[in-house]
């Protein structure tokens, strides 16, 4: 149970942070300078410990392969709840859509680039043999 104590370790604490004088075996007295590690503590205790930024490289591939998987995950949902038929249909009017959107961006000076065919099924159009 810290509870009793904590006044005075808290205390103890803020002196480690502020440094403290040691006397050494030689009679000697010695400056420790402050703890680093007491001081970091002290400031994530009042004001929060800082949040860690994490960086992820982000590359054209990876962008690429979650697409490539929303669209297979679109599709196998498109087959389960409407019937091949019928997904097979819509996503050639999103392809043909997606024609439509490349050509305007292209025409406004974007660079589109075709969509993904790997996620198409055999005998659709576009499909990657």
């Amino acid at each position: 149970m810290v509870g009793p104590w904590l006044e005075e370790l808290l205390l103890k604490l803020k002196e480690l942070a502020d440094g403290i004088l040691v006397a050494g075996k030689d009679g000697k007295v010695y400056h420790v300078p402050p703890d680093r590690g007491a001081i970091e503590y002290l400031i994530n205790r009042l004001v929060g410990k800082p949040t860690e930024r994490v960086e992820t490289e982000v590359t054209v591939e990876r962008v690429e392969v979650f697409f490539e998987l929303q669209a297979r995950a679109e599709m196998e949902v498109m087959d389960y709840e409407l019937g091949r038929e019928v997904s097979g249909r819509l996503r050639e009017r999103i392809q043909e859509r997606f024609a439509v959107l490349s050509v305007e961006g292209a025409e406004q000076g974007r660079a589109i680039s075709g969509p993904s065919t790997s996620c198409l099924g055999p005998g659709e159009p576009g499909h990657a043999e």
